[in-house]
């Protein structure tokens, strides 16, 4: 037993169990689907104790709330993730999304083209996961995100990013903006501010594109040179395809803290 680890992610089951690892421990034991299980202890009297059992081996986290463990090797073909068929695009090999889910499919349809498909006929669609047989359920799984959503590395998955924001996203709560960045703020910093690290600026997009080289400055010059561009956002490699991408913005959105991303303001909207 690990304690103080967690492994996130690629859930074959959870169950309630009584406050005690070694139970959740012989519960993976007993199931031959079992690799790894996750011991997540109560965060107070009245709150249950869960047990995470696992059919492949996720990213391992620090976290003092688990007791974690790995019990068997799991088959060759878990151990990495599954491969990117041709005519996939910006698709990343290992990447679980967690949360954001309005809808998902399975069975024979779901495949990863199918998967991707979906995803780009639903303009609500922000980024899909597809989730390969063995790990939910005998048969592969799609779902489809309308909301970021945590990304945890793992060999269960692929996922694809298909828009930064949606066009006709369904109502949610605003995003928290953080206390030294009011989003009123943003419509009146000047021009030439310096970048935003961590940082991104969600809709208003009128252009994005590929950057063949990881650097935000590039994303900054071409926003510069177009006086339609307000503002904009440098997406890290990685993110939404191996590549780097720049999202113009005729309008400059509240800010939303998220490591994926730095953003700047390179003008002062009109009202």
């Amino acid at each position: 037993m690990i304690p103080n680890v967690a492994y996130r992610g690629s859930i074959l089951r959870v169950t309630e169990i009584a406050a005690d690892p070694a139970v959740c421990q012989a519960a993976c034991r007993a199931d031959t689907r079992c690799v790894v299980w996750t011991y997540t202890q109560p965060k107070g009297p009245d709150q249950p104790t869960r047990c995470g059992l696992k059919a492949v081996i996720p990213e391992q986290t620090p976290d003092a709330c688990c007791t974690s463990a790995i019990e068997r090797v799991p088959d060759p073909e878990l151990r990495e993730p599954p491969i990117v068929p041709a005519g996939v695009s910006d698709a990343v090999r290992g990447i679980e999304l967690q949360g954001g889910t309005y809808h998902y499919f399975g069975g024979a349809d779901a495949t990863m083209q199918a998967c991707q498909a979906a995803c780009q006929a639903d303009g609500q669609c922000l980024a899909w996961n597809y989730v390969r047989p063995g790990i939910y359920g005998s048969d592969a799984r799609c779902f489809l995100k309308n909301m970021n959503s945590l990304q945890v590395n793992g060999p269960c998955c692929v996922a694809g990013f298909e828009r930064q924001a949606a066009t006709n996203p369904i109502p949610a709560p605003a995003p928290p903006v953080p206390n030294s960045a009011p989003a009123d703020t943003a419509l009146s910093l000047p021009q030439g501010q310096r970048p935003r690290f961590d940082t991104n600026l969600l809709g208003s997009d009128y252009r994005q594109f590929a950057l063949d080289a990881g650097e935000w400055a590039l994303c900054q010059s071409a926003c510069k040179t177009e006086s339609a561009c307000l503002a904009w956002t440098f997406v890290r490699p990685g993110v939404q395809g191996p590549k780097a991408h720049c999202w113009l913005k005729n309008k400059i959105p509240p800010p939303t803290p998220n490591a994926c991303c730095i953003s700047g303001i390179e003008r002062t909207e009109v009202r």
